[in-house]
């Protein structure tokens, strides 16, 4: 299953990215186990305490699935605390993993296995690029290689 972000582009490219790795596997796309949620819904989650958007994803959306795919750790976070709340067991029941290698994915109470995208190579490429524009000199895109960084969730 997945939970990501419908109103950010970030959101769809890391969709987009969990699309391409579950057709490599062979596998079939789980539309009807993707979850998507706003920044108002992360606000009530993670600001307030509210917990809807979880047991909604749980109810409808995880149901027999046996791993699941977050956004980012701020979210797989408080996934983990709430499955353990429940009394399912990380990664015996179900894997989670996600985006980012924030402190939350070492903070959680089972440390989330979690993609790492070397914030500091892309702030020296971005730094470099903008110097280059402001010289007059040409610009193209650039990309960064996420990094797996296996932890206890999965």
């Amino acid at each position: 299953a997945g939970i990501f972000k419908s109103d950010d582009i970030q959101g769809h490219q890391r969709y987009a990215g969990f699309l391409a790795a579950i057709r490599d596997a062979g596998l079939n796309i789980p539309d009807d186990r993707v979850y998507w949620y706003t920044t108002e819904e992360r606000r009530f989650l993670l600001d307030y305490g509210h917990t809807e958007m979880l047991d909604h994803f749980l109810s409808f959306y995880l149901r027999d699935c046996t791993a699941v795919v977050c956004y980012n750790d701020e979210i797989a976070d408080r996934l983990v605390r709430h499955l353990l709340g429940m009394g399912r067991k990380i990664p015996g029941d179900i894997s989670v993993v996600s985006f980012d290698n924030s402190y939350y994915s070492d903070l959680c109470p089972i440390r989330i296995t979690s993609l790492a995208h070397g914030v500091h190579k892309m702030g020296e490429i971005a730094a470099q690029l903008l110097l280059d524009r402001m010289e007059g000199k040409p610009c193209q895109s650039q990309s960064v290689s996420w990094r797996l960084l296996q932890k206890e969730s999965g």
